[in-house]
């Protein structure tokens, strides 16, 4: 599990020292901007995530990194990381009283008209330390490469596959003094696809669908460990890839504004995500010769409260950078979320 956490703590500390943290993770600042409302724009780097038959959209090649972080008191979840090692047993005294979460992602690759070469990565953690005697940690980390092949069909529609190789790891730890002490961690990997559509109606208005984690699965094998018996076992678990479902349209109706809106249908997320459907909708507007853009958006899981996002990006000719932040409301707590992206093209 520490091999989890540690590379989740790295991505903290390259936030730290890049953006201030602002919060539902996702990937690329332009569309987390816009509220996640990107299935039918898809016009950029990170359209490979979002839509990969949006890549035939791309006007030239590039290359991208994207970081981002979402969470409630990364202090508390710092100090549980530091008390956390491999299999090892967990003393609830060493860890503060509370509760906490943290989702990390990291999005990076090379992108051309028709094929690209990307990976992004998912991390979560979560604790719930209520009291002295019980304490639970759960972390995962999902880690996707990506290589995306996409085509038009028609002139007004397009179709793109990512084909992915996927490496996962699971860890955890379960007290409840005096009877239970146990931890555990297994990693795996697997293959998974997802398909994408584009269809332009007109200059002003495009369609998009995305099915995410097609045919996914992912065989995890390791070892529990029960503290209090010095026994081990075995532990070994199949999960399925979360599959994400999305239909969107965008419409421009001047040149230099982009309106969008998704409905988005998503899996429960381990460890603790919830499956969900979320409505999406954004706004874009670019000025002064297209070199900055401006983006508003809001996004609700049904029967939540609505999350507001915000985001600007400089285009400096071959140059482009993104910053974006989200605030939404996660069990009745504020959480934030803060990404940054920077990209080159040639």
């Amino acid at each position: 599990m520490k091999r989890i956490l540690a590379f989740g703590f790295c991505v903290i500390l390259l936030l730290a020292m890049a953006v201030p943290a602002l919060g539902a993770i996702g990937f690329g600042t332009r569309a987390m901007g816009m509220g996640g409302a990107f299935t039918a724009v898809a016009d950029d780097e990170s359209a490979f995530y979002w839509n990969p038959a949006g890549i035939t959209q791309v006007r030239f090649a590039s290359v991208m990194l994207g970081i981002g972080a979402q969470g409630e008191d990364y202090s508390f979840l710092s100090d549980t990381i530091d008390n956390i090692s491999d299999l090892e047993r967990l003393n609830p005294l060493d860890f503060e009283l509370g509760r906490g979460y943290l989702n990390l992602g990291l999005l990076g690759g090379i992108t051309t008209r028709f094929v690209g070469v990307n990976f992004y990565s998912e991390t979560s953690i979560s604790v719930d330390h209520p009291e002295l005697e019980t304490l639970d940690v759960a972390a995962s980390s999902f880690n996707y490469g990506a290589v995306t092949i996409a085509a038009k069909i028609k002139e007004d529609i397009a179709i793109g596959l990512n084909l992915k190789q996927v490496i996962a790891g699971l860890g955890g730890g379960n007290v409840k003094v005096p009877t239970t002490n146990e931890t555990y961690y297994a990693d795996g990997d697997g293959i998974s696809y997802d398909l994408g559509v584009l269809y332009r109606l007109s200059d002003q208005v495009t369609f998009g669908f995305i099915a995410r984690n097609l045919g996914g699965e992912v065989d995890l094998k390791g070892e529990k460990v029960y503290h209090l018996t010095n026994g081990k076992a075995p532990y070994s678990e199949s999960v399925d890839l979360p599959k994400e479902y999305a239909v969107g349209v965008s419409y421009r109706p001047f040149k230099t504004t982009l309106l969008a809106f998704d409905i988005q249908k998503c899996d429960a997320r381990l460890p603790f995500t919830p499956e969900q459907t979320r409505f999406r909708i954004g706004f874009e507007q670019t000025a002064l010769w297209n070199i900055i853009a401006l983006r508003l958006g809001a996004f609700t899981n049904k029967g939540d409260p609505m999350a507001l996002t915000a985001g600007i990006g400089f285009n400096l000719g071959p140059l482009e950078i993104g910053v974006a932040g989200v605030k939404e409301e996660i069990n009745d707590k504020d959480a934030t979320q803060a990404l940054v992206t920077a990209g080159i093209r040639f």
